[in-house]
């Protein structure tokens, strides 16, 4: 009796073992463990490692780990961001994680700030596809300005437009061009260069316009730190009776004119009564 009563505890401990190992469940979880640099720049690259914990159970089968190719990063030409794993696998020195690494360029539109990129995460058919968001921080390397106009000559019909650099960055070979406008008559070149503008740094430009009021359209082109050829739209208002019968135009004779014309005036008197003296002297 007692050998059945042994066997039968036996096989309950099996069948226990058995079911206990067939209710084991994998439950990977995923942490953005380093990204380099950080912030990222716009327009280049960026090394992101992923850390992957809880695959070491051979309950987990075949796993896939995929960084979606999507704003903000792009991937280069042939590159995968599927990485194959498979549950119960060891990494050096018996770790039970893996990393996944990559190297991907980040979008040149990305915004500055915390930008969110997306992983997928599959544990077999069986299991379904798993979807989480990580933060990639990005310095914004774009700059912005503030256009005015700084002096219409009446007389040449030269508008001058003033620009000033309110971005935190510095901004290298700028160009700005007026663009079209209805009413709006450029003569000359429609596109000036300017050169390089630090951050809080202002200069100008001139273009030869016929006086109107109207809207006019610049389109300032500049190159960031990252060395991409970005652009940006401004508009300005140009009203010319702003710059009529200013007090500054008015042209006043100076002092020193009125002097030397007198002197003249009097030397060709002394000149004159000399001249008339001699001759009278001569008469007699």
């Amino acid at each position: 009796m007692r050998k059945v009563t042994g066997i039968v505890s036996v096989l309950f401990l099996f069948y226990f073992a058995v079911a206990t190992a067939a209710t084991v469940t994998c439950d990977p979880t995923v942490q953005l463990l380093n990204q380099d640099p950080y912030p990222a720049v716009p327009g280049d690259y960026v090394k992101l490692v992923f850390q992957i914990e809880g695959i070491s159970d051979s309950a987990c089968g075949d796993i896939t780990f995929e960084l979606l190719d999507k704003y903000p990063i792009n991937f280069d030409p042939g590159q995968d961001g599927k990485v194959s794993l498979k549950g119960g696998t060891f990494v050096k020195d018996y770790s039970t994680h893996k990393l996944v690494a990559y190297k991907v360029r980040v979008d040149q539109d990305a915004v500055d700030g915390d930008n969110p990129i997306e992983i997928l995460l599959s544990k077999g058919t069986s299991e379904g596809i798993e979807s989480q968001q990580f933060n990639l921080n990005v310095e914004d390397t774009r700059a912005d300005f503030e256009v005015y106009v700084k002096e219409l000559s009446m007389s040449t019909d030269m508008l001058t437009l003033e620009v000033l650099n309110i971005a935190d960055v510095d901004v290298k070979s700028i160009a700005v061009e007026v663009l079209e406008y209805p009413g709006l008559v450029v003569k000359g070149a429609k596109t000036k260069i300017i050169g390089d503008l630090d951050s809080n740094e202002y200069t100008s430009t001139e273009f030869e316009v016929k006086p109107a009021e109207t809207i006019v359209p610049v389109r300032i082109y500049y190159t960031d730190d990252a060395g991409f050829r970005r652009s940006i739209d401004k508009n300005v208002t140009l009203v010319p009776s702003y710059f009529q019968n200013r007090k500054a135009d008015e042209k006043s004779t100076p002092v020193l004119t009125y002097i030397i014309v007198l002197a003249i005036i009097v030397g060709l008197g002394y000149w004159y009564y000399k001249r008339k003296k001699n001759r009278d002297a001569k008469k007699k």
